[in-house]
């Protein structure tokens, strides 16, 4: 399968913008090269970790082939204390820009240049390490993380024929001197193990490319039975978490994490562990997986969440006009009382107190006030079932007179009382 053949195989809209990763090495280029090709509406995304001598001039030879191909380029410079893991902080430190870059050009589309022989080694690393069976069946080539939709085109793809891409093309391209060093993993793998495999066993890497796309059926199969989506983000049920047999239970939590997170993968011992403390408590419950991520179970529904996730940022609203509260949504502020159909709205007093309005995420001590008394904003929460997830995607307003309001479809609130007031009105159905 040629590299234009596999991007040609994608459905795609191509006025819709794509994020793609180049970090100016062999693969990315061709990618780069055949998305150019194929007429592909590209933003290029390059990461300077600053850890090689040479890294600066990758960064400009990047820039200057973005702008030959007439693509947009975002650049972020880096810093990655050498003292930890180089690899695993580097991961986390790309997804968080690539998801920058994504929401900037209002998409949610990465493309990455993983191939068939990042596959094999993939799985050897798995196995190397001692992780479960369940993690063998390597990278996904469609997999949601963190809000992007991250795009592998060429896991199908071998070495070999981005190679020949490269040469018969004249594509220019940068060498990383680091994928040459034995200090890590991959490259041993890549240069001690693979080569002797390719030549005293040359059928087995079909032989694991076959079985990894049989576990990755069977994956597939328990996923689409146990694991829906709602309100974006991935679930499982837990009346049909319950009902699964035992051994499918702790492997839902597995899959869970795969989906949702990209991070390195968890012991069987680990998943039984918190297998254990959900069958312990029928409540809801949530604990710490790591330092990021978190087990939840919210009336009924088991996920996992970034612990720090909110796609709220802090806005201060000063006047009249329009205001983006986040990627996803936009308000107007205004005056005048108009015909709405669709979207939330909210009407305030007005008085000389009202501006400005802080929009922002729940915090402790939050009261909204009511014609019967106060409740806590947490004890709303409760009362309305909003799961701990969704909580800190539900925008905040405090006005300058100190209350509270909440930005939801069950919230509700008589200002008849106020000749003045001012209106508030989510945008619909525009480009942001």
């Amino acid at each position: 399968m040629s590299l234009i053949h596999a991007l040609e195989k994608i459905q795609w809209n191509r006025s819709i913008p794509v994020v793609c990763a180049v970090s100016g090495g062999m693969d990315s280029m061709a990618l780069l090269h055949a998305l150019k090709m194929a007429e592909f509406n590209v933003v290029v995304a390059h990461i300077n970790h600053q850890l090689r001598d040479d890294a600066f001039t990758d960064e400009t030879f990047v820039r200057t082939m973005a702008d030959t191909y007439g693509f947009p380029v975002r650049v972020k410079r880096a810093f990655i204390d050498p003292r930890t893991n180089i690899q695993n902080s580097g991961h986390q430190v790309r997804l968080a820009f690539y998801q920058e870059v994504a929401e900037e050009f209002e998409t949610t589309f990465v493309f990455l240049a993983h191939h068939q022989d990042d596959q094999i080694e993939h799985f050897f690393i798995q196995v190397l390490r001692g992780f479960s069976k369940l993690s063998w069946h390597g990278m996904n080539a469609y997999s949601k993380v963190q809000g992007i939709q991250l795009i592998r085109p060429f896991l199908d793809i071998p070495k070999s024929e981005i190679d020949a891409y490269i040469k018969s093309h004249e594509i220019a391209y940068r060498h990383d001197n680091s994928n040459d060093s034995l200090k890590y993993l991959r490259n041993q793998i890549r240069h001690r193990i693979m080569p002797i495999i390719r030549q005293e066993r040359p059928r087995f890497v079909a032989r694991i490319l076959k079985a990894q796309h049989r576990l990755k059926e069977r994956i597939d199969a328990e996923i689409s039975e146990y694991i829906t989506s709602v309100d974006n983000r991935l679930i499982i049920k837990n009346p049909h978490y319950l009902d699964a047999p035992e051994a499918v239970q702790k492997r839902l939590l597995n899959h869970l994490w795969a989906l949702t997170t990209e991070r390195s993968p968890r012991s069987a011992k680990f998943w039984a562990m918190c297998h254990a403390r959900l069958l312990q408590n029928s409540d809801n419950i949530r604990f710490e997986i790591d330092e990021t991520y978190v087990l939840t179970r919210d009336y009924g529904h088991i996920s996992i969440v970034s612990s720090d996730e909110s796609l709220i940022q802090d806005t201060l609203i000063d006047a009249w006009g329009t205001w983006i509260i986040s990627h996803k949504l936009k308000w107007d502020v205004t005056q005048q009382k108009r015909a709405h159909d669709s979207g939330l709205r909210l009407q305030l007093c007005y008085n000389e107190r009202t501006f400005p309005i802080t929009v922002r995420t729940a915090k402790k001590g939050d009261n909204l006030s009511f014609s019967y008394g106060h409740k806590k904003v947490s004890q709303w929460f409760k009362d309305q079932k909003i799961p701990w997830a969704q909580r800190r995607q539900i925008p905040i307003l405090e006005t300058g007179d100190g209350k509270i309001h909440i930005w939801h479809s069950d919230y509700a609130q008589s200002t008849a009382e106020c000749e003045e007031k001012v209106y508030i009105y989510e945008v619909m159905n525009v480009e942001q």
